[in-house]
């Protein structure tokens, strides 16, 4: 048969033509032709990983790095920009990769801990010295407010939209390491195999009695709220332990602990992701006390993160809880991270960014058309994958190199979005000019203004909306959005909301209290509880010789928990020493749920009755600490694009020569952009097509 006629109509994704590529179809927002692999000649393992790495993501030659960087834990800062920075800026800009670069993948053996002024401790990590620069990390502790990153909770900002204008181009970078190479090599396998699956799973948030690591756990219900909204079968469990042991299906887990030692007890799911909070988390290869963050990788997960240098307890140097959240909507682990973590110099991300579980991808086709007179040309055909990622852009790569962009599909001024709350309508009519994300905080914006009893976040393409003044016992608003064309020759802009009313959140309410001081005999605590009902009960502790902070807010705690009167709504949590003199924290806790439970009033006095006391602490109000995740919340989602889109690609216009490979990659119309690709046939001098 004539190579050209069977030619003809033949489609070919990259994962069955490309030998060289390998099996990597499945993808979601980071795709081989955005990644950069760094590898370290000076390491046999650095290679074989890297070679192992760019087989399984069908990472093009072009996009390899070779250094030679001394193989050790530390690098000084000077020459972290003469063996690393320097020579990656210069491959990217001596092959033209820059416009297309979003991830940068470290593999092996480099040094992860860079050094300004070793002696006073001033460090930062690999990964975030190549992500936003070196920053001054001055002693003792601190957070230093340049430090904060512009890309934390943004849910904007990588590859597959236009940066911002302050030069600044973000990439996600990740060192992809393990203890060993065959460890690093099933990470890479669990990661490409959970590309898209949209695991049935579970997220545990762990609260553990260490004071000092346990600095999130008030972020955890925000978090789980969120993963709440994001159509996925995932659940997350808020628990009070030092760890969790025997548990299948989990694809998160984050706690505070130095060494938690049950976590080979634990079945992840290919793709999880898992952290400890912990000072030394990030010493891969340094000795330390406690648990390494190569752990993690060892038993299964395929990202986590650590810092590298002592972060005293601030949690914004690690991932936030809402790191889950991202994750679950499709984002990348890589992207996950940096969007989790608000002030990352010190945290080095470890894994594969490009793992994406919960991403969903264009379906893209592509075939040659019948040689015309204007040329060869191919016709390419790109489906969405449902109705909530519709297709934004299509561009177009010549042996791994973008050349530009084929199609895109922008916001069509005229378009009207209206989001009705409550039976009033938030109108937003797309502007001229206007980008996706000015539609996102046109509506936002127009929601604030018509509707001011609510709180209004932006995430990336989700706009929360939170019920700020709330009843008790009353049902929580209907909301709705929906889009029309408008005067616009073309409808891009969809919309959609969770469900068709707010919803409450299902826990329980809280208010945490401190106890300072050294009590004495003669003081007491009482706590009063007043039920939205009405009842309530009184129940009083008094201390005794030798009582510290804790062990008089235990008791009290014994005395309240075994309370057998139905009026009882209240129980004491979480008793936890906060210093060095038995200072301690505990929290008061409803047995309701929801936003009710909210309208219970406490009473938690404490009476310094003996001579000589110190004691000091008190509280008088309602549940209120956590009411923002019990109040009714609703979140509207926008996209922007089409259900399908079609086209014709002239080789002579692109100006693409014989023997020379063309790649149709496909980004959706979410913040989140899940890539598909196809790689059509390679063409030579007499339109003789072969399959690579």
């Amino acid at each position: 048969m004539d190579a050209r006629i069977a030619a003809r109509g033949l489609i070919v994704s990259w994962a069955v033509a490309a030998v060289a590529f390998g099996p990597c179809a499945a993808v979601g927002g980071g795709s081989p032709l955005n990644t950069l692999v760094v590898l370290n000649t000076r390491s046999r393992r650095s290679i074989e990983i890297a070679e192992y790495y760019c087989r399984k993501r069908g990472i093009p030659p072009l996009n390899v790095v070779r250094l030679k960087v001394p193989v050790r834990n530390d690098i000084t800062l000077g020459d972290f920009e003469r063996l690393i920075r320097r020579p990656i800026q210069k491959h990217m800009s001596s092959f033209g990769l820059a416009a297309q670069i979003g991830f940068i993948v470290f593999c092996g053996d480099f040094p992860y801990r860079i050094w300004k002024d070793k002696a006073h401790r001033n460090g930062n990590s690999l990964t975030s010295a190549l992500f936003y620069g070196y920053h001054d990390s001055p002693p003792p502790c601190s957070l230093p407010a340049s430090t904060r990153s512009p890309l934390c909770r943004l849910g904007w900002g990588f590859p597959r939209w236009e940066r911002e204008d302050s030069g600044w181009r973000p990439v996600v970078v990740s060192l992809l390491n393990a203890w060993n190479e065959t460890q690093a090599k099933r990470l890479i396998d669990l990661s490409v195999s959970a590309d898209c699956t949209r695991p049935t799973g579970t997220v545990w948030l762990v609260r553990t009695p260490d004071f000092n690591r346990n600095k999130r756990w008030m972020l955890y219900e925000d978090a789980a709220r969120f993963v709440e909204f994001a159509r996925v079968p995932v659940r997350v469990v808020i628990t009070s332990t030092w760890e969790v042991a025997q548990v299948n299906h989990v694809i998160g887990y984050m706690l505070g602990r130095y060494a938690p030692r049950k976590i080979s007890t634990i079945a992840f799911l290919p793709g999880a992701l898992a952290d400890h909070f912990t000072s030394w988390g990030g010493y891969l290869h340094d000795s330390s006390w406690q648990m390494s963050v190569l752990d993690w990788i060892s038993n299964g997960c395929v990202g986590t993160c650590g810092t590298v240098v002592e972060p005293c307890s601030y949690r914004e140097k690690f991932a936030q809880p809402l790191l889950f959240g991202w994750y679950v909507r499709g984002y990348t682990m890589g992207e996950s991270y940096y969007f989790s973590l608000a002030n990352p110099y010190q945290s080095l991300v470890v894994g594969d960014p490009l793992c994406s579980p919960f991403a969903v991808r264009p379906i893209v086709k592509a075939e040659w058309v019948q040689t015309t007179q204007s040329g060869k040309h191919v016709r390419y055909f790109v489906t969405a994958a449902d109705e909530y990622h519709p297709v934004a852009r299509v561009d177009l790569y010549c042996d791994g190199r973008l050349r530009g962009t084929v199609t895109n599909i922008v916001p069509q001024p005229g378009n009207v979005v209206i989001v009705s709350i409550a039976g009033t309508d938030c109108i937003y009519r797309v502007d001229e000019d206007d980008d996706f994300r000015d539609v996102v905080r046109g509506v936002a914006a127009a929601i604030r203004r018509n509707k001011p009893e609510l709180a209004v976040e932006v995430y990336g393409d989700c706009i929360e909306l939170v019920q700020r003044y709330y009843t008790p016992g009353s049902l929580p608003p209907e909301y709705s959005v929906r889009v029309s064309q408008g005067n616009a020759r073309l409808k891009t802009v969809w919309g959609w909301t969770s469900s068709d009313r707010f919803r409450p959140g299902g826990f329980r309410a809280r208010q945490p209290v401190a106890l300072k001081g050294t009590p004495v005999v003669g003081d007491h605590l009482e706590l009063v509880v007043r039920a939205r009902n009405g009842t309530g009960f009184t129940s009083q502790v008094a201390a005794v010789e030798g009582d510290t902070c804790y062990s008089l807010l235990g008791r009290l705690q014994r005395a309240v928990n075994q309370c057998t009167s139905a009026a009882g709504p209240v129980r004491i949590t979480d008793v936890e020493k906060i210093g060095p003199r038995g200072e301690a924290t505990c929290s008061f806790v409803s047995l309701d749920t929801g936003p009710d439970a909210a309208a219970t009033y406490i009473e938690f006095r404490v009476r310094a009755g003996g001579r000589g006391s110190s004691l000091a602490g008190g509280y008088a109000g309602y549940l209120t600490s956590n009411v923002r995740v019990l109040l009714p919340r609703g979140e509207v989602r926008l996209a922007c694009g089409r259900e399908q889109i079609s086209g014709e690609v002239s080789v002579d216009e692109w100006r693409i020569s014989p023997g020379h490979s063309i790649t149709l990659l496909a980004v959706d119309g979410t913040a989140a952009g899940g890539m598909g690709w196809t790689r059509v046939l390679t063409f030579k001098e007499r339109d003789e097509y072969v399959v690579h």
